[in-house]
């Protein structure tokens, strides 16, 4: 079964972003490894794919229609999930240029702003997600100027 008549059975078809990625994930998976030395058939990887693609671009996925139309038990689909999001390196795919933009927004915020030991961490999670935005392909640039206008709200320095 073709992933795009997966995709219509959950009713995703219309997002073709979701629908390309996941088409993208099972080729990757495909390459990777044998999916069916770990009891994982075609129906099952595509619809594993498309959710991975689906909570990628937080388009609303209905786990318990795609648990049914893979013929798995809910436990046997949740462990098939974890696998293969573990063989596609998706569950934590920050880039390293993520990594570097992180660090330069913090050094660049503590170079001109005293900040509390407490408030470290919030910092850190803030120039993290204000990086994965920026590196995010998917983002619109609406969203982009919504984040600008908060960062310049707060005195981060960009320049």
């Amino acid at each position: 079964m073709d992933i795009s008549e997966i995709a219509m059975k959950l009713d995703l078809v219309e997002n073709k972003l979701v629908v390309r990625k996941a088409t993208e994930l099972r080729c990757l998976c495909d390459v990777k490894f044998e999916c069916s030395s770990i009891g994982i058939g075609e129906i099952c990887k595509a619809v594993i794919c498309l959710e991975i693609a689906a909570n990628r671009f937080e388009v609303i996925f209905d786990r318990q229609r795609a648990m049914r139309l893979s013929g798995m038990s809910e436990k046997a689909y949740n462990r098939s999930f974890n696998s293969l999001q573990n063989v596609l390196d998706v569950k934590y795919n920050v880039v390293s240029d993520t990594l570097y933009l992180t660090v330069s927004f913090i050094d660049r915020y503590l170079s001109s702003h005293a900040i509390k030991r407490t408030r470290l961490q919030l910092l850190g999670v803030s120039c993290m997600l204000c990086s994965l935005v920026l590196k995010d392909p998917s983002v619109s640039k609406d969203v982009l100027r919504a984040h600008a206008k908060a960062l310049k709200k707060l005195g981060m320095i960009f320049q």
